[in-house]
């Protein structure tokens, strides 16, 4: 397994499944999730070294599914 899949499978695991659960219980406002959207979006252009949303939003569809 290399380090981005690893890396993705922490995220997957403790920085997704856990706050989720907690949120459920919150009203959330447009802002609010646009801030979640945001972090997400710029732990990809990191974690790929890309710079293109499309690409991003590609990326979190096959991470979602796997």
């Amino acid at each position: 397994m290399d380090f981005q899949a690893v890396i993705l499978e922490l995220v997957k695991s403790l920085c997704i499944l856990i706050p989720v659960y907690g949120l459920e219980c919150c009203q959330l406002s447009n802002t609010d999730l646009q801030s979640l959207d945001f972090t997400f979006n710029r732990l990809f252009k990191k974690l790929f070294r890309i710079n293109s949303i499309d690409v991003v939003k590609d990326c979190q569809y096959y991470f979602s599914s796997s």
